[in-house]
């Protein structure tokens, strides 16, 4: 695993010469695999990440292509991040993250197939089973 440090500090491997970034503001890990994942250090100026247009504080998170990072108010290209681990490293970074709210068909779907769409003269609960089903009695 190859780590590399960000902050303001002169020892830090990616320095972020603002006033409002901590002298160890956070932590890249670059994988065996190639993955990137960026950690927060607890500072308490906090790191933020711009996915599907959105903000979110992060304490740990793996990194993929469209992300935007932000370190306090300051943000930093995601090349300048990745640069930091050099030219000749192999990094892989994902294509797109999903997220369960986007994909509709992540949700467990509790009707009943048989009768979806079709629209039933007489409905009735069947007790037994608890689906929805035409009645065939006669009443």
């Amino acid at each position: 695993m190859n780590i590399k440090i960000i902050g303001r500090d002169p020892d830090c491997d990616l320095i972020i010469d603002q006033a409002d970034i901590a002298g160890v503001q956070a932590r890249l890990e670059l994988c065996d695999d190639g993955r990137v994942y960026l950690l927060d250090a607890g500072s308490g100026v906090n790191t933020y990440l711009n996915r599907h247009e959105q903000w979110i504080k992060i304490h740990k998170i793996r990194l993929c292509v469209a992300d935007r990072i932000r370190f306090g108010e300051h943000e930093t290209p995601l090349t300048q991040l990745i640069a930091a681990f050099g030219k000749r490293v192999d990094i892989r970074l994902d294509d797109e993250h999903f997220s369960l709210r986007r994909h509709k068909s992540a949700r467990p779907n509790n009707r009943d197939d048989s009768t979806s769409g079709a629209k039933l003269a007489r409905p009735r609960r069947n007790p037994l089973t608890g689906k929805i089903e035409q009645n065939y009695t006669d009443e």
